[in-house]
């Protein structure tokens, strides 16, 4: 069919009254791909958004984004580009960026994955339309504009908790480190490498 427009998610094709258009013009079912949009606001889907590095995930990113999802009905994950990374972090991604991009889009809960290129995600949350925009508590300082910005337009800005029993990525990373460093004495005593 000529003209045939296909849902960025499932690649199904997608009539016109059944059409949901965002900003940047990728489309999506607005009855349901996947069970994307349940619930209407004003005629739109309400839509989620959170941004951040997501390099190594642990069960509590994926409880919080099982949580953030239901908070409406689309969630869009800016995920932080390796530039940004290096910007405000001063480090490298472990990962690249598009590795990080299709882990996360095999989530479930995430609707879509939008690159990151600046540390405030106020052009994005005006970009997508965003009704909630999500942070954990240690953002709340540096991200004050766009907080202003959610709550000047009437949108809800939800802070995610910390979830008990999960590792962080920080004692994660240590880990690695230790058994990467215990596998090279190894290697050393065992083959002389």
């Amino acid at each position: 069919m000529k003209n045939q427009v296909l849902c960025y998610k499932c690649q199904k094709p997608v009539e016109r009254s059944n059409k949901f258009t965002f900003n940047d013009g990728t489309v999506t079912h607005n009855d349901g791909c996947l069970d994307s949009v349940r619930r209407i606001k004003d005629g739109n889907p309400i839509v989620v958004l959170i941004q951040g590095a997501f390099e190594i995930l642990n069960h509590g990113h994926i409880m919080m984004f099982k949580r953030l999802k239901s908070l409406g009905d689309i969630l869009i994950v800016a995920l932080n580009t390796n530039p940004l990374l290096w910007r405000y972090k001063h480090r490298r991604g472990v990962l690249t960026y598009r590795h990080k991009k299709l882990i996360l889009e095999a989530i479930r809960y995430i609707d879509r994955v939008v690159p990151a290129h600046q540390a405030s995600p106020l052009s994005m949350l005006k970009r997508y339309k965003v009704d909630v925009f999500c942070l954990t508590r240690e953002w709340e300082s540096s991200h004050q504009d766009s907080i202003a910005y959610m709550k000047a337009k009437g949108g809800r800005v939800f802070f995610s908790r910390r979830y008990k029993g999960v590792i962080a990525t920080s004692e994660i990373k240590k880990r690695l480190l230790e058994e990467a460093e215990a596998e090279q004495r190894y290697q050393k005593a065992e083959y002389g490498r």
